[in-house]
């Protein structure tokens, strides 16, 4: 009963479809199994791991606790929205001042390159193109110094 109720909602904005399928909703609600809520939340996309954890909240923490847990983390916390990737540039000016500041020696030039990347990951970019990009590569795995 869950899987094909999942499949009816794939592709429908749930908000404007609401209404149409709440029936559908809490008959699915009533008759899932904690089998069917672990294989949603163990699902490698958003919708179904969401799915599951809608239909979590019908059991014991004791018995899905962990599962939703990692459903959480894999949904980076959202339950309403799809988790967005956040990319960010670190090129011209932020490059050349790094820059500028180590040839004059008034900052360790790999350490400031270390700080401005670390804290634009920080504020919460999951992925960073710089002009530094394939030079820190070097760094981590051991091939550059």
């Amino acid at each position: 009963m869950v899987t094909p109720f999942y499949l009816a909602m794939m592709g429908l904005n749930a908000t404007e479809h609401a209404g149409d399928r709440w029936d559908d909703l809490v008959r699915v609600g009533r008759t899932a199994t904690v089998t069917d809520v672990k294989q949603l939340l163990a699902g490698g996309a958003w919708r179904p791991v969401v799915m599951g954890a809608w239909l979590s909240v019908a059991f014991s923490p004791k018995d899905l606790g962990p599962d939703l847990l990692l459903a959480v983390t894999r949904c980076q916390g959202s339950f309403t929205a799809p988790p967005l990737s956040v990319a960010a540039y670190l090129v011209s000016g932020e490059f050349a001042m790094v820059e500028a500041a180590a040839a004059t020696g008034a900052i360790d030039r790999a350490s400031a390159i270390v700080e401005v990347l670390t804290s634009v990951h920080r504020a919460g970019a999951d992925l960073v193109a710089t002009y530094w990009a394939t030079e820190v590569a070097g760094w981590l795995n051991g091939t550059e110094r």
